[in-house]
């Protein structure tokens, strides 16, 4: 999961400052170094989503004991269409 997450980040950050780039009617090319440090940042923030989302996951959990329910579990796994849900 980590190479593609920081492609996929680093892929939507390009993205992100090309399309700023196109809406204040500038060049492409201006302030290059802005593309890299936008990839940077998305591929960044891509390799840290599933920790986060592990994090966020075991959170919830100690909620959920502290109030006697049963704890919840990811279907489907890190991809499109996954959903969290009560494990029964």
């Amino acid at each position: 999961m980590g190479i593609t997450a920081m492609t996929v980040g680093g892929a939507f950050g390009i993205v992100a400052k090309g399309t700023v780039n196109r809406l204040m009617k500038v060049s492409l090319r201006r302030a290059p170094w802005e593309y890299v440090l936008g990839a940077g940042i998305g591929a960044y923030v891509g390799n840290k989503i599933p920790q986060w989302e592990a994090t966020l996951i075991s959170d919830i959990n100690e909620m959920r004991a502290d109030r006697n329910m049963p704890p919840a579990t990811r279907v489907g796994g890190y991809e499109f269409g996954s959903s969290i849900t009560d494990s029964k």
